[in-house]
């Protein structure tokens, strides 16, 4: 699941007279979010807490499965450049989330 959250983008058009601001405040900047579901639901509810819980002990398991979602979700931008013949469109990392 995708969705766009802040603020909508700047258009491009610049406009080159200086304007007076009566109060400078940073403005807030799109960003996405990216849900990764998995196609196989547990089979309880103590199961899935004890995998959640496993993530939160173990921090080789949480980069396991953070890896993991972040291959499926480049798959699918990789199919969403190739659609749109957006080749500027990067593939997503754990060192760029916010």
């Amino acid at each position: 699941m995708l969705g766009t959250q802040g603020a909508p983008a700047r258009s491009r058009r610049r406009d080159r007279r200086t304007r007076e601001l009566s109060e400078a405040a940073p403005e807030p900047l799109p960003s996405a979010r990216a849900t990764v579901v998995r196609a196989q639901p547990f089979a309880s509810r103590e199961e899935a807490c004890a995998w959640l819980a496993g993530l939160g002990a173990e921090e080789e398991a949480l980069d396991d499965e953070l890896g993991s979602a972040l291959a499926a979700l480049n798959r699918a931008l990789r199919l969403y450049r190739a659609a749109t013949a957006d080749p500027y469109l990067a593939e997503l990392s754990a060192g760029r989330a916010l």
